[in-house]
Order: C-alpha cells, then structure tokens, then sequence
C-alpha cells in the first residue's frame, strides 16, 4: 500500500507520494562538511532505508580510503533519505552507529531538525561531553562510518 511522506532525498528515483512501506530503498548518501576543513571521501558509499509506520528505518557506509581524507574542525553531516517530522521541529539527538580512522573508534550520535533533510554528526568525547564530528575526525587512510537509526518521518496530510 503506498504511503505518502514528504521530500525525499535527491537522486532516489523515489516518488515520495508512493513510497511502498514493504520495500526497502537502496539511495547513495552525501556527506558534507559545515565550516572550514575538508570532507572525505569514501571508497565504499552505500544506504538504504525503509518506511513502517511513519518511521524510517535506515543503514549508510561509508567505507575506505576513496581518495581525499578529511582535515579541519568543520562538522560532518550526511544527507537523510527523508525530511525528519515537524513535531521534532526543535531538532534532537539519537544513537546512530560508530565511525573510525584507523586509530579511534567513536560512538556516533545523529541530530536532525525539521526542516532539513541534513542531519550533523556528534560523538562523545566524555561521558557527559558531546562534541562536533569533524573532517579531521576521518583524517586517516583507513576510516569509516556504519550508521543504523530511525526516525518519523515528514507525511503529508491525508487528502
């Protein structure tokens, strides 16, 4: 039965009024760098993601060494499959999975906002301290990002 969700991520091939929530959706995620520094880049850049229920459930790599390794203070973000929903308008910050550069291994924490279809990368430095993700966090040859979350999504009103 199709669904009806808001923006979707550009480039899926997805329309987003039918969007089959028994179907998993496979989608090439961006990453980007906000503020000065340099974004890796990735031998391996995969996603997908499903719709149950107005939740997205989603699984992104990115993975070895495609070239450029990241450098500078700026924070990574990736590109969401589908816009989070307006009640979380606010923005908020969940588990989404563990990064590593050949030296450390981060605990990553996701938060997105409505309406941004952009969500930033934070991991804890401490117990009680979460910081910016950055570029020079994935400054290694070897390096990766493994995120599993979920999240609402953005639906359309019933028509």
């Amino acid at each position: 039965m199709p669904s009806r969700y808001g923006v979707v991520a550009p480039g899926l091939g997805v329309n987003a009024l039918s969007i089959d929530e028994r179907v998993w959706y496979s989608y090439t995620p961006q990453i980007i760098i906000v503020g000065a520094g340099t974004v890796p880049t990735y031998l391996v850049n995969s996603g997908r993601f499903n719709v149950s229920g107005g939740i997205v459930t989603a699984d992104i790599l990115f993975d070895g060494n495609g070239g450029t390794p990241g450098a500078g203070a700026g924070q990574l973000s990736f590109l969401l499959p589908i816009i989070p929903s307006p009640i979380r308008s606010v923005g908020y910050s969940i588990p989404i999975g563990y990064g590593t550069n050949g030296t450390s291994e981060y605990q990553l924490v996701g938060s997105m906002a409505y309406p941004s279809i952009w969500a930033v990368l934070n991991h804890w430095s401490t117990a009680t301290s979460l910081v910016a993700f950055t570029g020079g966090d994935q400054s290694n040859a070897i390096r990766n990002l493994q995120l599993h979350f979920w999240y609402e999504a953005y639906a359309l009103p019933p028509i």
